[in-house]
């Protein structure tokens, strides 16, 4: 799973264990956040749809340290802990999970969610489909693997 921010809005593409899109979303966030906040918030909506899907195992992937070190050591103290809090709460309906830091270049599709949602204001979702604005990204990252 792949979570990224722009501004004030999240993009969350999730995949399964072929690296194969099997939803996606964008989302418009309300109300003025840090980056570390909006970070905080992207992960928290990909447990969301994940959650959503029904899905048992998920690997949450975020190219923020602050938020992969959080999670994984259960850091709820700070600004962020409510979210974090919250995010564990949702964890907790996964067979098992696990967080893990990715570099930045790796997460550029659900950087594109996030700036279409930007460019539109309106939060979009996706199941069982690529989104058409990342499908370029997807052959780039497949071509990598």
């Amino acid at each position: 799973m792949f979570q990224r921010l722009s501004g004030l809005c999240v993009g969350v593409v999730i995949r399964d264990s072929r690296g194969l899109v099997i939803a996606a979303g964008s989302k418009v966030l309300n109300g003025a956040f840090a980056a570390d906040v909006t970070e905080t918030l992207a992960v928290e909506e990909g447990i969301r749809l994940a959650k959503e899907l029904e899905l048992l195992q998920v690997i949450i992937e975020s190219d923020s340290v602050v938020v992969v070190e959080a999670i994984s050591v259960g850091n709820c103290n700070g600004g962020l802990g409510p979210i974090i809090q919250g995010s564990l709460e949702l964890l907790r309906s996964f067979k098992s999970w696990k967080v893990r830091h990715l570099k930045r270049e790796y997460n550029k599709a659900a950087h594109v969610l996030a700036q279409a949602a930007k460019a539109t204001g309106t939060s979009q979702q996706w199941r069982g489909l690529e989104p058409p604005m990342i499908q370029r990204v997807l052959l780039v990252d497949r071509a990598k693997c």
